[in-house]
């Protein structure tokens, strides 16, 4: 006969599942005040989230405009090579427009996404 740890180990799955919930819902509460506040004017704000926190809330998607040509593109978190807890806005100074060649402007964060937005603006 065996230790029986069967409800010991299914409790311990359940607290694991409501820690992941809970963490995904705050991740989820900060990406949406962030983009409530980059859509509240033009300037950056002064805080970011992390990447980890936009990939755990489930927004892997970046929206960046080109304020010189207008063009919207997007930005893939997950296929970023930058530590989990760098600033999401960090990413700003590596992004560029190929359109505008390397004289470039600075992009401008339009906010994080579940999906891919559509190119349909």
């Amino acid at each position: 006969m065996g230790v029986r740890d069967r409800i010991p180990r299914m409790m311990a799955r359940a607290a694991s599942r409501a820690e992941a919930h809970a963490e995904r819902e705050r991740a989820r509460t900060i990406i949406a005040r962030w983009n409530a506040a980059l859509a509240a004017g033009p300037d950056l704000p002064l805080w970011s989230p992390s990447l980890r926190g936009a990939l755990v809330a489930g927004t892997p998607w970046l929206e960046v405009l080109c304020p010189a040509c207008a063009t919207i593109g997007t930005v893939d978190l997950r296929r970023i090579d930058r530590h989990p807890e760098a600033a999401v806005a960090s990413l700003v100074l590596g992004l560029s427009c190929s359109r505008c060649g390397p004289a470039a402007p600075m992009p401008r964060l339009l906010g994080l996404h579940t999906m891919a937005p559509t190119s349909g603006r």
